[in-house]
């Protein structure tokens, strides 16, 4: 059984944390389930390359940057990802950097 990338990370990503409840839930929907460990290696791996962009630096980033920042990430090395994932990579990735103090908050 093959999955939709970008529906698997629109499940698990969420702003105030990953949502493994709701991503299970999909998994299951999906026929996937046996997949799940795998798939949601692969979603965090995505998660962490994006958050590997900016942690350790001393700058801030505005909502707009962390969006191109993500756009670009997925254009380059996850083209199969669509508005669905990368909405949902956004809402996770600007919690992290409010939470960790790289998001500019006006």
């Amino acid at each position: 059984m093959t999955y939709n990338v970008d529906q698997a990370i629109a499940a698990y990503s969420r702003s105030f944390g990953n949502d493994e409840k709701g991503f299970m839930d999909w998994c299951v929907k999906n026929s996937c389930i046996d997949k799940f460990d795998e798939i949601k290696e692969k979603t965090e791996n995505i998660q962490d390359a994006i958050i590997d962009k900016f942690w350790g630096s001393n700058k801030t980033f505005s909502g707009r940057e962390l969006e191109a920042m993500i756009i670009a990430h997925c254009k380059e090395y996850e083209p199969e990802l669509k508005i669905d994932g990368i909405k949902s990579l956004l809402d996770y990735i600007a919690w992290i950097a409010w939470h960790e103090s790289y998001l500019q908050v006006d």
